[in-house]
């Protein structure tokens, strides 16, 4: 790990990828105290950063990394909800898109310029990310902990897998709507670029058989070439 310093507000911030010359000009532009930065390249190296450092900030430089930047965007969100990620370097419009719908705040082309950068990144200080209002996240009977990863109706905490709490967190977050594969996939194995559907297909089985055993109120349904989308009431549907 290499570790960075410059002039700024205080707050800590991680950089995946190389800490390039944008970086640098920003630390040194930026009013105010003290900000510490360190980069990692690996994905054991970012989970243990995010877990042993109160970062503020999240940046990921799109250029630098040795994984997708989306891929690395679904990995950040898997272990902090809340702090804001800024993407930069991605030029393709694709990328940038699925950047966001992992859950990035701001995604930015290779040519944008450091007093952009800095202004955005000050009013994402300033303003609480849109995460923050889901650390817990109510749908149907069931209330969801982000933070420990638990879910429970009433009392009664249901007994899940890491990959099924990361099911049923992705499918209440976008509660109503279509989840596809591709996306569930992606927050079910984060750190592979190999992915079988069939784990999706086995994970909901066994998420499904647990909710209907608590009395949860939910139902997942099986959207016909889109995925699986989750429902706080079972009406005229029927699972599949």
């Amino acid at each position: 790990m290499t570790s960075y310093s410059g002039e700024i507000v205080a707050m800590k911030a991680l950089v995946l990828g190389h800490v390039s010359n944008l970086v640098n000009e920003l630390l040194n532009s930026m009013p105010g105290g003290r900000w510490d930065i360190s980069s990692t390249q690996d994905s054991p190296e970012l989970v243990k950063n995010l877990q042993d450092n109160d970062c503020n900030l999240v940046i990921i430089e799109g250029a630098g990394l040795s994984l997708p930047p989306d891929v690395a965007v679904g990995q950040v969100r898997l272990i902090d909800e809340t702090i804001p990620i800024i993407v930069l370097g991605v030029g393709d419009v694709e990328v940038r898109v699925r950047c966001l719908t992992e859950g990035a705040d701001e995604v930015f082309p290779k040519d944008v310029i450091a007093k952009e950068l800095q202004a955005r990144i000050m009013v994402r200080m300033k303003v609480p990310s849109r995460w923050t209002l889901h650390r817990e996240l109510q749908v149907g009977q069931v209330l969801l902990d982000v933070q420990r990863r638990t879910a429970r109706v009433g009392q009664e905490y249901l007994t899940l897998t890491p990959q099924e709490f990361s099911l049923l967190h992705i499918l209440a977050q976008n509660a109503g709507d279509a989840c596809s594969i591709a996306l569930i996939m992606r927050h079910l194995s984060p750190n592979t670029t190999v992915r079988d559907p069939t784990l999706v297909r086995v994970n909901v089985c066994r998420l499904r058989q647990k909710l209907s055993a608590v009395h949860s109120g939910l139902a997942i349904f099986s959207v016909r070439k889109q995925g699986y989308r989750l429902v706080a009431e079972q009406k005229e549907e029927a699972a599949a």
